[in-house]
């Protein structure tokens, strides 16, 4: 069976988890003060990271382990593991700091945008507690580009893993080998914010420990640009670039610029009447 078959099928076999998904109920969050919250989140992550330290996984476990170092450990922080990056991200005009740790290089050697998909399967945990409150022992398909249906820290932490190699077999569950492992810590803010979720406190950091089997670059208008090629102002996102303005961001509009010719068909370098516009994005060229 060809890996776009199984990727087809993940699709469909796919289950809605609620580490990842988002909630739609937002009425909780407009009295809130989310940038104090964003200050005090940052001051419990630099806090934990100087006390942790991480647990690479054995050769049969899927996920490693975070632990607290103890005066008789002898072993590096993760503040201090060079291993572990931070990143930025605005949401809500907010700035927040978040982190990722990349134990196993994958194979594939591809990273995932948020405008692509992956498979994947991962651990959800509370950073105060350790507990877990999500696992995937399979891997699953998620769209990234699907902005709405994933908290924003899943999609920004996501792009730090390179996948590994199809070991399907037809019959069985997806396999991939040589994956990408680590995981990735977020503010709350970047989860599910100052609302209870499930097993998930109001204002919980929390850690995903990650699993990449693959990355699927994805094109999903099939016009020959990949989702992140549509990201037009370079923010990273697709889903917020539609050339034409009819409701549809380009990366699912087959005609970008409603000019009556496909995207697929007319030039992506040239730009035929010189009004500095590349033909599939404008409306006077077809």
């Amino acid at each position: 069976m060809k890996l776009r078959t199984l990727f087809y099928l993940a699709t469909f076999l796919s289950i809605a988890i609620i580490s990842c998904k988002k909630d739609d109920d937002d009425d909780n969050v407009d009295d809130f003060d989310h940038a104090a919250q964003a200050i005090v989140d940052k001051e419990i992550l630099v806090d934990y990271l100087k006390s942790h330290y991480y647990i690479a996984p054995l050769e049969d476990e899927y996920f490693g382990k975070i632990d607290t170092i103890l005066e008789t450990d002898n072993v590096t922080s993760l503040f201090d593991d060079i291993k572990l990056k931070k990143y930025n991200v605005t949401y809500n005009d907010i700035d927040y700091e978040y982190y990722s740790y990349e134990q196993e290089i994958g194979t594939q050697g591809i990273k995932a945008s948020k405008a692509d998909s992956v498979m994947v399967r991962y651990q959800g945990v509370l950073l105060d507690k350790s507990e877990e409150f999500d696992r995937s022992n399979f891997f699953n398909w998620f769209g990234l580009y699907n902005a709405g249906n994933y908290i924003v820290g899943f999609r920004e932490g996501m792009q730090y893993f390179s996948g590994g190699e199809n070991a399907s077999v037809v019959g069985e569950p997806i396999k991939f080998t040589n994956t990408g492992k680590g995981f990735f810590i977020i503010p709350s803010g970047l989860g599910y914010r100052n609302i209870a979720n499930g097993d998930i406190p109001a204002s919980s950091c929390l850690v995903f420990h990650v699993d990449m089997g693959y990355v699927i670059i994805a094109d999903n208008d099939n016009d020959g640009l990949t989702n992140i090629e549509e990201d037009l102002d370079g923010d990273g996102e697709a889903y917020n670039d539609d050339t034409d303005e009819d409701g549809y961001p380009n990366f699912v509009d087959a005609d970008d610029d409603n000019d009556g010719t496909l995207t697929k068909d007319e030039s992506k370098t040239e730009d035929a009447d010189g009004d500095g516009i590349v033909d599939y994005l404008d409306p006077d060229t077809k």
